[in-house]
């Protein structure tokens, strides 16, 4: 099982990366939703014991059932660079889920708008 979590975390990684899939909000604040037809995956921040974060991938059933769930620490001995590739997957998932993007062109677009002072 270890094995196949650590493929399913890199090629999640890789397909937020470039856009693959729609990550959402979710009721709890700082969790990310990625839906697939039986399943869902999120991802979430926590406090860490040592350190500063630990980012966290849970794998739920259609039922809400939490089946599986890992931290970057978890990956630390099968992935070297598990804490980026997470802190790069949830952010690019927070971004996605807010509309990050969207934001900030709308906000350019009313600058552009504005007369210069």
């Amino acid at each position: 099982m270890a094995d196949k979590l650590t493929t399913l975390l890199v090629e999640l990684a890789k397909r937020t990366r470039n856009g693959s899939f729609s990550w959402e909000r979710t009721a709890a604040e700082g969790v990310y939703q990625a839906s697939f037809l039986r399943y869902s995956v999120q991802i979430s921040v926590r406090p860490a014991l040592v350190g500063s974060e630990d980012y966290v991938v849970t794998i739920l059933n259609s039922e809400g059932t939490v089946i599986e769930q890992a931290a970057d620490t978890d990956f630390a001995n099968r992935l070297q660079n598990a804490l980026p590739l997470m802190s790069e997957m949830y952010g690019a998932a927070r971004r996605q889920a807010l509309r990050v993007d969207e934001a900030i062109d709308d906000i350019l677009g009313e600058l552009s708008k504005q007369v210069p002072l």
